[in-house]
């Protein structure tokens, strides 16, 4: 990838005074606060510069960062926004995801967009409209061209799945969260969630990351020894929708993720498609756990 060029330095400066003068304006939680519209579209503009080149200049990343950090501006805008217009919405959400994009792993928890996603995710069937996103939006940013993500058209479960599930859509927990956000490992043509100490070449590649990407779900959640299979089922969901985000944000083939639930306890796998046939209707059904599998296509 090239250098940063002048003119991206340029414009990471630009952010960083325009992200001091959000911080200081006592109205910049305020949706319509024209500072703040300015400074979303410069953020979207400047994470879309920096997706062709090399590494964010330090002094500016650390001055960025510590604008930010513990300060609740960025907590504040990920919090559910119940009458904003969708279009605000949009323009809100894809700030946020720039932010995440430009900083990654850093402002982790200030930029925590689960229970704004939840709620986005009930509120797009009854208020989305197709809109014109800003130049260099990503297809990720799924609200600006559809009512979900393109990749629940993949989503199917068995009966035993579809019972337990809440209506609502469940947050993400931070625990998990964080795992996905310190990145993915690629050895030999196999993608990882973390690099595996002990990977079996004589299997082959599919059979490795199925073996070697595989998560008990209730280990990155909150204890809680009245947790319900319902409970774990909803987590569940959540995990997968949020690795299918994840792994869209990123340059990867095609993946298949897997969750399954058993009284207390869940699993979460993926692996990458490559020539894998999709579940049957019936193999799905005769499953003994509930399960529920998402393609990140």
């Amino acid at each position: 990838m090239p250098a940063v060029t002048n003119a991206v330095r340029e414009l990471l400066g630009d952010l960083v005074v325009a992200s001091e003068e959000l911080v200081a304006d006592d109205a910049h939680l305020d949706d319509s606060a024209a500072g703040l519209g300015r400074w979303l579209h410069l953020v979207i503009e400047t994470a879309a510069a920096m997706r062709h080149t090399r590494d964010f200049p330090p002094d500016l990343l650390g001055a960025l960062v510590a604008t930010f950090d513990k300060r609740g501006v960025l907590a504040a805008l990920c919090e559910p926004k119940l009458t904003a217009e969708w279009s605000e919405l949009c323009l809100v959400r894809s700030g946020l995801e720039a932010m995440r994009d430009l900083v990654e792993p850093l402002l982790l928890d200030e930029l925590n967009t689960s229970e704004l996603d939840c709620s986005m995710l009930q509120r797009a069937g009854a208020q989305f409209e197709r809109l014109e996103p800003p130049p260099g939006t990503p297809p990720h940013h799924w609200w600006w061209f559809g009512e979900e993500p393109p990749n629940e058209a993949s989503m199917v479960m068995n009966s035993a799945m579809r019972m337990l599930l809440p209506v609502l859509p469940t947050p993400v927990s931070n625990e998990l969260r964080l795992l996905v956000a310190n990145g993915f490992v690629t050895i030999d043509d196999c993608l990882y969630l973390r690099a595996p100490q002990y990977p079996n070449t004589d299997m082959d590649r599919t059979t490795r990351e199925w073996s070697q990407n595989a998560f008990r779900i209730e280990d990155y959640l909150p204890p809680d020894p009245s947790r319900r299979p319902v409970d774990l089922a909803g987590s569940a969901r959540a995990c997968a929708r949020h690795l299918a985000f994840e792994l869209r944000r990123r340059p990867f083939a095609p993946c298949r993720i897997v969750v399954t639930v058993r009284a207390r306890t869940g699993l979460l796998r993926f692996h990458q498609i490559r020539n894998a046939p999709p579940w049957t209707p019936e193999y799905l059904q005769a499953q003994d756990d509930a399960t529920l599998v998402l393609d990140t296509i």
